[in-house]
């Protein structure tokens, strides 16, 4: 009875007072979690089994018996036996109908770091276009940053990780015509709407399938549900149910369409965003992650604490919150924002004085060289807890200075620098350095909403999205164009944030220029070269290109990079738009004419100062997306453009691109290290243009026939691309190109010979001559030993090959007339792809072949006549009846076939059964062959070899069919029926592995039926011992 009074007394204490008899099921969960959760089974045991009438007299059903309180007890027992990983692997589901995606899995961490959204349906995978679309819904919150917790009616368990439930402040509820299909799920919605109202939890409805109207009124499959329903329950429950669903309806949020199924989540994820912080301010600083840094400091040594990051990105906000937080842990404090601005204003000896004075103690301190000595210092603060945090340091030297060294400190001192440097404070001896992320995206949307109402959030939200992917998680960027482009003035806001990208914020562009004012020369060239034009270039490419013109390119990419200016993403430039935009502006900020800037990369610029002919000599670079422009260019349109390095024309989303030359171009200019020039329009180049000076020539697609007359000075050419030139006839001089690295010339379909000047470009690594189609004549090019990459693919008229490379790695042959390869290619030990696809005429492969030890992939798909065919390390066939010949396996090498057959599907027949193994004795087990195959064998045969020989080698060759014939589908049942016999081993006696199959069942079947008399026999004896007890309790 102690427990009856306990729950009593809870229910008197509610802020509206109930009896016993007027609680409901929501009552005896809430008293349930006030327990220690190892009572809770015992409690609902005991009060379950009590009626209300033995207590008081009321006819009330006990709210302990209810369904909804048993769905609770299986979910603290799911929160009690599952981790998290096991709660997420069981969430995943899949369907016949429609490809679900798989579940993703959020960290364990996210516990305590990740925001918990819950995510409430009645599906139980029923119907697959609602489990696709919640699985949906699922991974867009994982990979946003969220924790989302399923909650599945029907079967009353999170997915997800229970104890996160009550943190959540979201619930996402999946209304579909399933909750009406039981009492149970209508019982588990009313308490589920009940749960998030008393928890004041922001609900957003998705109705799937349902229209508002019917949900509201009730009707058609409601109403059917509900009077099916009417003699099994209660009225007063079904009036329950009806209200939960009008009070659903009244918050209209989504209607499911399943075209537009990716929007609608995308959507949601954004509403999650606007709901949650609308709340709190949604942005979480690593914080925690530095404070930790800043607290485990050990008590002998000093901790040294350096934070890093691009402009804007938060350091002084985070270094302030520190300090505040720390300020009383320790006897002296200093704080200095600001530091490298403050110095300039006030001087660094006048600093150093207020520092001094400051850690002292005393109103004003002079010091002198003899006072900053470290041990000075060191003695005065030796048993005192210090904190100095030093903000926006960018010169070492300087907060040395100030400081007065850095060999003064000791244990208990914590100085804390912030800079955008990395160098600055590696030379600062910071023992634990940590980088500063960009917000995610959740917190971008977050800190929008700071500038919006909800009414202004969902007018604006393409311009929210477009603001988030621009801001690139920059909080000040945020902050700043947030407030201007959400602002209820705006009336086109897209149109506004053209306009700001254009002209950035002053705020944006002091934050830019304070970094690019502390750059020197080079490193400032090299970052507005890739702020105008090679932003997701590849590094290697950009530095090649660069280097022409005479920078350091890798010393200042790396000098940005750790300006925290720019990044890579797999070996690509990457850099924040904002500062993209800022690098731009510097450009345009340096005349009002185009003509006269220095890059020009917008269109509308280029054309303007192109087609009138005004470009000056300060016009360095011009990049021009040329794709569906049309214009004319007069003869002289560069002569006065005699400092242009890098021009590039280039159509990547059109071939309708026309660039008109009608009389002709005179000149290019000499200081060019880039001509990039798709669809060029002339036969050759400008006679008088001199390329001492390019690093790359790009003319693909282009009307050349031949580059230009006689020989040219390339002493610094490295790249030549003329691919799909249909024009040229003559293979261009290039004698004098001494570092040559990359010749292309794939798609040059007139061009029929390769002259021998090739054989001088020692540091060629890469030729493709790719669809040449009418090339015949290709010279040897066994002196090219630094070629790695051969592509003569295509050249279908090509007869005969000489000799190659000695460090090729990759050769493409498929499609060319050849009937033998060279003996030489026994040579090429670094080969590592041969492709002789569709070489019909292809007879022979040299003996020789087998010894490519390095050779991982040939591909023979097509050679129909080819006779022999050695060991192998890889063949790719794609029509197998090619070989006609026995293949030994003298050696144990991997051998894989991949898409075996598709034009016949009887031909693998003809092709395994030739295979002869060795003994699995003759074999280590390291060496051993793997055959795989990923097609059907056909059934034309029911033999595939000798089960007893394919058995043995079973365990050696793991065949991986879709399906089998019966010879191989017998063996592998007798495999498993092995193994399971193996299993069984220990558990029945007289199971000895020397017997054959047949007795090993016998032995197993006779045990089992034997198994299966006790049991009868026990449950006789147990229903015997039953009635015993009734007659007894009887007498």
């Amino acid at each position: 009875m102690e427990d009856w009074e306990a729950f009593s007394e809870f229910l008197s204490n509610r802020k509206s007072p109930r009896s016993l008899s007027e609680s409901t099921a929501d009552d005896a969960i809430e008293f349930l979690l006030t327990l220690p959760s190892d009572r809770i089974n015992k409690v609902v045991g005991f009060l379950s089994a009590t009626t209300f009438k033995e207590i008081d007299g009321n006819q009330n059903q006990n709210p302990f018996g209810s369904p909804i309180v048993r769905n609770f007890l299986k979910e603290e027992e799911y929160g009690g036996k599952k981790s998290v990983d096991d709660a997420l692997g069981n969430s995943v589901t899949s369907s016949e109908e429609v490809e679900t995606p798989p579940q993703l899995k959020f960290p364990e961490h996210s516990i305590t770091g990740f925001e918990p959204v819950l995510l409430i349906s009645c599906n139980d995978n029923q119907d697959s276009e609602e489990t696709y679309f919640i699985n949906y819904i699922f991974n867009e919150l994982c990979l946003r940053g969220f924790a989302p917790l399923r909650y599945d009616i029907t079967r009353s368990i999170v997915n997800g990780c229970p104890e996160m439930l009550y943190r959540s402040r979201v619930c996402i509820i999946i209304f579909s015509m399933n909750y009406a299909s039981s009492s149970e799920c209508l019982d588990g919605f009313v308490a589920t709407m009940n749960y998030l109202k008393a928890n004041s939890l922001l609900l957003i409805p998705v109705f799937f399938k349902v229209s508002l109207e019917d949900v509201s009124g009730q009707s058609c499959y409601f109403e059917k549900a509900f009077s099916r329903l009417e003699n099994s329950v209660q009225a007063s429950q079904i009036l329950k149910w009806r209200a939960a669903m009008i009070k659903l309806t009244s918050i209209n949020r989504y209607h499911y369409m399943k075209r537009h199924r990716v929007m609608l989540a995308k959507n949601i994820f954004k509403d999650v965003c606007f709901l949650l912080s609308s709340e709190t301010n949604g942005i979480k600083h690593p914080f925690e992650i530095i404070l930790s840094l800043v607290n485990c400091s050990q008590s002998s040594t000093p901790h040294i604490v350096g934070l890093w990051g691009m402009a804007g990105i938060g350091k002084t906000t985070i270094a302030r919150d520190i300090f505040r937080t720390q300020a009383g842990k320790y006897d002296v404090c200093y704080f200095l924002p600001d530091f490298h601005i403050m110095c300039q204003k006030k001087g660094l000896s006048h600093l150093r004085d207020e520092f001094f004075s400051k850690i002292f103690g005393e109103e004003k301190v002079f010091t002198d060289i003899c006072d900053t000595k470290p041990s000075f210092t060191r003695d005065r603060l030796l048993d005192k807890r210090v904190l100095i945090v030093l903000d926006g340091v960018s010169n070492a030297r300087d907060a040395e200075f100030l400081l007065g060294g850095f060999g003064w400190f000791s244990g208990g001192h914590t100085i804390i620098f912030t800079s955008r440097n990395r160098q600055v404070l590696v030379q600062c001896s910071v023992k634990e350095l940590y980088q500063i992320p960009k917000l995610s995206e959740f917190e971008s949307l977050c800190l929008c909403c700071y500038f919006s109402t909800e009414e202004n959030w969902k007018k604006s939200m393409s311009s929210i999205s477009d603001l988030v992917n621009y801001a690139s998680g920059i909080p000040l960027a945020l902050g700043v164009l947030g407030s201007s482009v959400l602002s209820q003035c705006v009336n086109d806001e897209e149109e506004h944030l053209r306009r700001l990208r254009q002209h950035p914020p002053i705020e944006i562009q002091d934050a830019f220029r304070r970094s690019f004012n502390e750059l020197d020369d080079n490193e400032k060239t090299i970052i507005l070269d890739l702020a105008c034009f090679f932003r997701g270039e590849d590094k290697d490419h950009v530095v090649n290109i660069l280097d022409g013109c005479g920078f350091l390119t890798d010393l200042g990419i790396y000098g940005l990079i750790d300006e925290s200016l720019i990044s890579l993403v797999d070996n690509r430039i990457d850099m924040p738009n904002i500062f993209q935009d800022t690098g731009r502006f510097v450009v345009c900020q340096e005349n009002n004419e185009a003509g006269k800037r220095s890059r020009l990369w917008d269109p509308n610029d280029i054309v303007d100062v192109l087609t009138n002919n005004s470009g000056r000599e300060e016009i360095e670079g011009i990049f021009l997306d040329a794709s569906d422009l049309a214009f004319e260019l007069s003869p002289t349109v560069f002569e006065r453009m005699y400092r242009l390095r890098l021009l590039k024309l280039h159509c990547p989303t059109s071939n309708h691109c026309k660039v008109c030359l009608p009389q002709g171009l005179n000149s290019l200019p000499d200081e060019l290290r880039l001509l990039h020039w798709e669809r060029y329009p002339l036969r050759s180049l400008p006679r008088n243009f001199n390329p001492k000076n390019l690093v790359e020539l790009n003319m693909s697609y282009s009307n050349l026939t031949n580059l230009w007359k006689g020989t040219k000075n390339l002493e610094k050419l490295k790249r030549i691309i003329l691919s799909h030139s249909r024009q040229l006839t003559k293979f261009p001089r290039l004698s004098k190109a001494m570092n040559l690295e990359h010749i292309d010339l794939e798609g040059c379909t007139s061009l029929v010979k390769v002259n021998s000047s090739i054989l001088h470009h020692h540091k060629l690594t890469f030729l493709s001559l790719k669809d040449c189609s009418h090339l015949r004549i290709m010279p040897a090019t066994v002196h090219l030993e630094s070629l790695e990459v051969l592509n003569l693919s295509g050249c279908s008229e090509l007869e005969h090959l000489q000799d190659f490379s000695p460090n090729l790695k990759e050769l493409y042959l498929a499609g060319t007339a050849i009937t033998e390869m060279p003996a030489s290619i026994q040579d090429l030990t670094r080969l590592v792809t041969l492709d002789l696809d569709n070489c019909e005429r292809l007879q022979h492969l040299p003996p020789g072949i087998s010894n490519l030890k390095a050779m991982l992939t040939l591909k023979l798909s097509g050679c129909s006549n080819l006779k022999s065919h050695p060991t192998l390390g890889a063949l790719f066939l794609r029509d197998p009846e090619c070989l006609n010949k026995k293949i030994t396996m003298e050696e144990s090498v991997p051998l894989k076939l991949h898409s075996a057959i598709q034009e016949s599907r009887d031909g693998i027949e003809d092709f395994l059964p030739a295979f002869k193994y060795p003994s699995s004795n003759e074999i280590p087990q390291e060496s051993r062959p793997k055959v795989t195959c990923d097609t059907t064998l056909g059934a034309k045969r029911s033999s595939f070899m000798d089960p007893g020989e394919l058995s043995s080698l079973s365990p050696m060759v793991p065949a991986k069919f879709r399906s089998f014939p019966r010879s191989l589908a017998e063996i592998s049942r007798r495999r498993r029926i092995r193994e399971c016999i193996e299993k069984l081993q220990d558990v029945i006696p007289n199971m000895d592995m020397q017997m054959g199959f047949a007795d090993m069942l016998d032995v197993a079947v006779g045990y089992i039926k034997n198994l299966e008399r006790q049991s009868n026999i026990l449950k006789e004896k147990r229903a015997n011992c039953k009635c015993l007890n009734k007659e007894r309790k009887a007498i």
